[in-house]
């Protein structure tokens, strides 16, 4: 099912690890890091599909950004864990933020609030 969305999203590289999140090696994972780069678009089925370790987002960078807002957004338990990551990437999480803040939902703006106030983004940003 996962698969099939994301080839039905366009995607044209897959890369598919089958085995508990819990290990601490994911061949597909660490091939998916070796190749992306900037200007690549990354596409998760959910964003906790890349592992428990957030800080695998951090590695990723930039292509991540999109995804961690958007888990900002969702009714997830990991939005703790995705905004540390947006602190972690730095400057390129800023503008999405900052996009944020715009929401519609009150959650998400007060996420991308205290998410830009820990990375000390002046208010007036």
């Amino acid at each position: 099912m996962q698969v099939d969305a994301l080839n039905g999203a366009g995607c044209y590289r897959v890369f598919v690890d089958t085995m508990s999140g819990s290990l601490e090696h994911h061949p597909e994972l660490d091939k998916l890091l070796d190749q992306i780069r900037p200007g690549d678009t990354l596409v998760v089925w959910r964003l906790d599909r890349l592992g428990r370790k957030w800080d695998r987002c951090v590695d990723i960078g930039v292509p991540a950004v999109e995804p961690l807002i958007a888990t900002l957004r969702g009714d997830s338990l990991d939005r703790a864990a995705a905004a540390e990551a947006l602190v972690q990437i730095g400057a390129p999480a800023v503008e999405p933020l900052v996009a944020a803040l715009k929401d519609p939902e009150k959650r998400v703006r007060d996420a991308a609030a205290a998410t830009l106030e820990r990375m000390g983004v002046p208010r007036d940003q």
